[in-house]
């Protein structure tokens, strides 16, 4: 598992705001685990706070949400299904300074696979 947290707290001191643009919090977290019978999950949250634009215009705050399941075939191989950005949030093309993500929610199935393969253990 693994968890950071960015505070950009910043400020124009000659205008005594805030930079705009710039979300003061953001906490990102993962998760990956892997079963004995080669089966691996994998799952990252994303969560920003708003960001001052100007005295009047904020960005919104949004949180995301992958997942990844992979079972291994053979050694070097595995199949895959995948979700990026479950919670489907997107950004709003007539708002100004939108931070949230140009996709929506994507699916993802495949193989992938190390070429050459790796040694036998």
């Amino acid at each position: 598992a693994e968890a950071g947290y960015t505070y950009a707290f910043t400020r124009d001191q000659e205008l005594e705001r805030p930079l705009p643009g710039r979300s003061p919090h953001t906490l990102l977290v993962s998760v990956n685990a892997d079963t004995p019978i080669g089966l691996s999950f994998y799952a990252r949250a994303r969560v920003a706070t708003d960001a001052y634009i100007d005295d009047e215009l904020r960005t919104p705050s949004f949180g995301t949400l992958d997942l990844r399941l992979s079972q291994r075939i053979w050694s070097g191989a595995q199949a895959y299904a995948s979700v990026l950005n479950l919670l489907g949030v997107q950004k709003d093309p007539s708002r100004i300074a939108d931070p949230r993500p140009i996709e929506g929610r994507t699916f993802l199935v495949g193989l992938s696979a190390d070429l050459p393969p790796p040694p036998e253990p």
